[in-house]
């Protein structure tokens, strides 16, 4: 298994050849995922799991999809101006499956609606769709995530986050109950007061 399911590139998917590139993939993911608190990608199929691709990331380019192995090239409809189309929905597996993919929300738009449309949220967003660039060769590297200005701290003019709530006031502890008299306060009886009883 190359990466977990949810993380796993297109590349790994259609069969291709995969390198390093497919683990900033996995990044993008994972900071998506970071943002909104889910899965970006939240599948157990692979033919679902483009189809997801192509509702938050826009159509998988022809030449991708072309260079498929046997097994994902069942995937695409292939036209003979070199297009490539995904067969979805048709080749879904369920209306669950159909369902789940619609509710699928474009990139732009989930980063707006969680980290805002400043230059913050831009930022975010320009790192992410470099991160999930569908061909290897034009993702992002390591190196070049670095350098992205996402990284070089939040751009002037911003207002600082907001302080982090106080925690809630912890109820006092119960005391435990005194120790009855009778019974010496847990003192042997030769150390006992022979004056006065405890706690009297």
């Amino acid at each position: 298994m190359v990466s977990t399911r949810h993380y796993r590139a297109p590349e790994v998917i259609l069969g291709l050849p995969w390198s390093y590139p497919c683990d900033l993939w996995s990044l993008g993911c994972i900071l998506a995922e970071l943002l909104s608190g889910d899965a970006l990608f939240q599948t157990h199929e692979n033919l679902e799991h483009l189809a997801m691709m192509e509702a938050v990331l826009g159509r998988l380019p022809p030449s991708l999809a072309r260079r498929a192995d046997e097994r994902a090239a069942a995937y695409f409809r292939l036209e003979e101006r070199g297009g490539a189309q995904l067969r979805w929905p048709e080749g879904s597996s369920s209306r669950d499956s159909v369902r789940t993919v619609r509710k699928c929300v474009p990139l732009r738009e989930l980063v707006c609606a969680r980290a805002g449309g400043g230059p913050a949220g831009q930022a975010f967003c320009s790192l992410l769709l470099g991160l999930l660039q569908y061909e290897p060769e034009q993702r992002l590297t390591a190196a070049a995530a670095l350098r992205h200005p996402f990284f070089a701290g939040v751009p002037p003019g911003l207002p600082p986050p907001p302080p982090l709530p106080s925690p809630p006031p912890q109820p006092p502890r119960a005391m435990p109950p005194a120790a009855s008299s009778r019974r010496g306060c847990g003192m042997p009886a030769e150390h006992r007061p022979h004056t006065r009883a405890c706690g009297v």
